[in-house]
């Protein structure tokens, strides 16, 4: 286990990430609350089938509920599931573009600690099972994967964002062909001589492949803004953990898509077109030639 030198540049990094989110909310909850819309989206045990429907509630919390939410890492044992939480909503306060500066500079300030933090103790303990250990012990009362979550402010001024369901059921990742070996070894000692040999004469004639892996059903935001300099108009999409922050100097709401109850497909998508796979009954795919 990593020496307690090692571990407190990890922990002094923690603290400051600590001061400055409470400067955040401090700052944030000065401001003027124009719109204040937050729904529950229901957990689901990792690794369980999700329903056909997923309904979402509205809720009515503070002030300092929703902050805490949108800004500091999540409690262990909050909610029901001990797992990363998700609300959707938008907090939408009135402030000048100068204190919006403000926000972002400590928001700048916040993530960098985070980023600190994750490759730091990638960098102490590689191996991802021990690693789950050591945070458990630097950081007993918190999930650990929530602090990657930055605090999701919108752009100044942002005029809409509209929720919806991503429906995606496949992503792929590159992988280095050593990487795909780890994997194709693991297939390779359940498989017979000649089939064992004919997967390592395919991994062979690539350079790379790819690793596809099912994506959960999840919320995502589409937030619409307007450079103030050109004027051109920007969408960006962004996935859902919390209620979208919003500041403007305008005391008019801005226009606000809840999201729905998710009610599954009945359409057969193909996300995965222009692949095809490399190893039957394996996760590893290639790309083809245009």
């Amino acid at each position: 286990m990593a020496s307690l030198d090692s571990k407190l540049p990890i922990i002094e990094a923690y603290q400051r990430m600590e001061n400055v989110n409470a400067e955040i909310c401090e700052l944030l909850f000065s401001f003027r609350v124009i719109q204040h819309v937050v729904q529950d989206i229901p957990q689901f045990e990792r690794g369980a089938v999700l329903p056909d429907e997923i309904e979402v509630v509205s809720l009515k919390p503070k002030l300092a509920e929703t902050l805490k939410w949108c800004i500091e890492p999540q409690p262990v044992h909050r909610f029901n599931i001990n797992m990363p939480k998700r609300f959707a909503g938008v907090l939408q306060l009135q402030a000048s573009i100068d204190e919006y500066r403000q926000v972002m500079k400590l928001v700048v300030e916040s993530s960098l600690e985070r980023d600190f933090i994750i490759k730091a103790m990638k960098d102490l303990e590689p191996n991802s099972r021990k690693r789950g250990a050591l945070t458990k012990k630097l950081f007993p009362d918190i999930l650990y994967q929530t602090l990657t979550r930055k605090v999701p402010i919108a752009p100044f001024g942002s005029t809409s964002v509209m929720f919806s369901w991503c429906e995606e059921q496949k992503s792929v990742k590159k992988l280095s062909i050593e990487q795909a070996k780890v994997i194709v070894e693991a297939i390779n000692s359940s498989a017979p001589a000649w089939q064992a040999q004919k997967n390592i004469n395919k991994l062979e004639e690539f350079d790379f492949v790819y690793k596809a892996t099912n994506v959960r059903v999840h919320p995502q935001a589409v937030i619409k803004s307007t450079n103030t300099l050109t004027g051109q108009t920007n969408y960006m999409t962004k996935k859902v953990y919390s209620p979208v922050i919003v500041i403007s100097d305008s005391n008019e709401p801005i226009r606000v898509e809840t999201l729905k109850t998710f009610k599954a497909s009945s359409n057969e998508r193909h996300w995965l077109k222009g692949y095809k796979p490399l190893i039957e009954g394996s996760c590893l795919v290639y790309k083809l030639q245009l």
